[in-house]
């Protein structure tokens, strides 16, 4: 049960040690669920920008000069930045590229911001980006978005589906390319030791290994905590994790055991 396995790889090196023989299938499903996992927080932090952002937007989209999003950038004939205030929620409207997206997260804790390259919703802090690039071959101009906005409500789930699946789509690409990564890692180093496992074997220990640091994350975002060094974390974890795994898997004896025994 794949639900077992993920209980199981929280608190059981041993158990993980036996995965080695899973099924690539069920291992690739069992990430697409890490995947999903990670993904929840960004769901909820996006739902609920996209509803303060287009409420936002809504009341500001007639004071913004008129643009239009094509060719994955953002094209206007004025050329200055504008800071526009809406209650608790603030709009850049960036053709300049004065800010970046992380500039906003500083600014502001609940922004809607149309930047030269990308569309950023920052909710309760949290900053959640859209590229243009993803809407490339489909231009936008500042009447559809007005358009858009007065029928927000009947649109709005489409809407987040579509940014979620797009989220989740990315966390899962990324996973299975650092997965692919941290496994030929982990047979460089280990591969001496068990000469016998192959580089499939280490990808599906390291698939089960990230378990613990991925639902750590999921928590710590879920709570909005930054940790110091994330990346560094999660790999110290899920190879130590994965040592304790590989110490449950019994080394091949050498020629010298093997008379003696």
């Amino acid at each position: 049960n794949i639900f077992k396995q993920l209980w199981r790889s929280l608190y059981s090196p041993k158990s993980i040690a036996s995965y080695r023989f899973a099924g690539i299938g069920r291992t690739i499903l069992y990430v697409f669920m890490l995947s999903l996992l990670a993904s929840l927080p960004a769901f909820i932090h996006s739902s609920s920008g996209f509803s303060k952002g287009a409420a936002a937007l809504e009341d500001t989209i007639q004071d913004l000069p008129p643009f239009k999003i094509a060719n994955g950038e953002l094209q206007t004939e004025q050329e200055e930045s504008a800071v526009l205030e809406e209650g608790h929620f603030d709009v850049y409207f960036d053709p300049g590229e004065t800010w970046t997206a992380n500039d906003i997260e500083l600014s502001s804790d609940n922004a809607l911001a149309i930047l030269k390259k990308e569309f950023v919703i920052v909710s309760d802090g949290k900053a959640q980006i859209l590229s243009y690039e993803l809407i490339k071959g489909f231009p936008v101009t500042d009447k559809d978005i007005a358009a858009f906005t007065d029928q927000a409500d009947s649109v709005k789930s489409i809407v987040v589906i579509l940014w979620c699946l797009t989220t989740f789509m990315a966390v899962a690409s990324w996973k299975i390319i650092e997965l692919s990564f941290m496994g030929f890692m982990a047979k460089l180093i280990a591969s001496r030791f068990y000469p016998k496992l192959q580089y499939r074997h280490f990808w599906r220990l390291m698939a089960y290994s990230i378990t613990l640091p991925t639902v750590f994350f999921m928590l710590m975002d879920f709570l909005e905590t930054d940790v110091i060094g994330g990346a560094t974390v999660y790999w110290g974890i899920s190879f130590a994790i994965l040592y304790l795994a590989l110490k449950e898997i019994p080394k091949p004896k050498t020629k010298q055991q093997k008379i003696v025994s």
